[in-house]
């Protein structure tokens, strides 16, 4: 018995750790991956607003192009839906890819505490990104990209109706950057680090990804929020 216990102990010392620099890797494609699919979203709806629009196009500014854009009814389908469908498809073909099984790589499993528990942690989770957002109010003023973000979501909700901004802005990401971020990222990291520090981690992974300064901040916390809860 205490033979093979040794041999067990070696064995378990000489299997290789899961690697990290593949979940850092994917991140960053993700993120360009995204952020070339939004571009070229952009572009082609700024082409299409042009050439619909009854004033001469090429008399048009950049940002009263934008602007058409950004107040049709359809922008945040066709701006949004394109790249999270991407960032959904990476984080799938990166689990597929993986030795791990599918859904033990993306940590899709049912949660160990009780149903009410569960319901309570995921309704809290806009509650205190609300409350985060009153507190980052009176340090930080909107910019421009939020502004423009508030443009496009008010559009929406008066052309097609509230639940094509909430498939959108929450249903997609749901499964998008959750499936990335708390499913593919925080589930490896977990196999190499103490929880804490990979809830930070892929919590700071998530709120760049946002790229824009004053979003990164204001996601943060939420992304810790998820990260614990998960």
């Amino acid at each position: 018995l205490s033979s093979a216990s040794t041999s067990e102990t070696r064995l378990s010392a000489a299997a290789p750790k899961p690697r990290l620099w593949t979940v850092f890797l994917t991140v960053l494609f993700a993120t360009i991956v995204y952020m070339g699919v939004s571009l070229v979203c952009f572009v082609i709806a700024i082409t299409v607003v042009a050439a619909m629009s009854d004033a001469d196009p090429t008399k048009k500014s950049t940002s009263e192009l934008m602007n058409n854009v950004l107040s049709h009814p359809g922008s945040i389908l066709f701006l949004l839906v394109p790249g999270h469908i991407v960032l959904l498809g990476i984080a799938i073909a990166a689990a597929v890819f993986s030795p791990s099984p599918f859904a033990t790589r993306l940590s899709l499993r049912l949660p160990a505490w009780p149903w009410w528990t569960t319901i309570a942690a995921v309704l809290a989770a806009p509650f205190f990104s609300f409350l985060w957002s009153i507190v980052l109010s009176q340090f930080v003023s909107s910019n421009e990209y939020f502004e423009k973000m508030a443009e496009m979501f008010r559009s929406t909700t008066n052309g097609f109706g509230f639940a094509v901004t909430l498939l959108c802005i929450s249903v997609m990401p749901e499964f998008s950057e959750e499936w990335l971020f708390r499913g593919y990222v925080q589930t490896r990291l977990l196999q190499r680090w103490s929880p804490w520090l990979a809830i930070l981690v892929s919590g700071s992974l998530f709120a760049a990804f946002h790229l824009d300064p004053l979003h990164v901040i204001a996601v943060f916390p939420i992304g810790l929020w998820l990260g614990y809860i998960s």
